[in-house]
């Protein structure tokens, strides 16, 4: 199964290091979040339809120049 993340670049030197890790990012502790995750879009579609919509909207400034998305494959073993 692949599924895709949307990450600041600057993260992904760790990612690839230690692998995508659940976590309560800085977005998820100001909606409240509680419990650790890893948001991920099921498709191209939903993950370009996610940064044309709220995702993207997140990002301001330099933030919004330096979005990558990680094509993550799934193992279900």
């Amino acid at each position: 199964m692949i599924a895709y993340h949307i990450t600041l670049k600057k993260s992904v030197p760790n990612m690839l290091a230690r692998c995508v890790q659940p976590r309560i990012g800085p977005r998820a502790k100001e909606l409240g979040e509680v419990e650790r995750a890893i948001f991920m879009y099921r498709t191209k579609k939903d993950c370009k339809d996610g940064l044309a919509g709220w995702f993207g909207g997140v990002f301001f400034g330099d933030d919004a120049n330096e979005l990558v998305v990680l094509e993550i494959h799934i193992n279900k073993d």
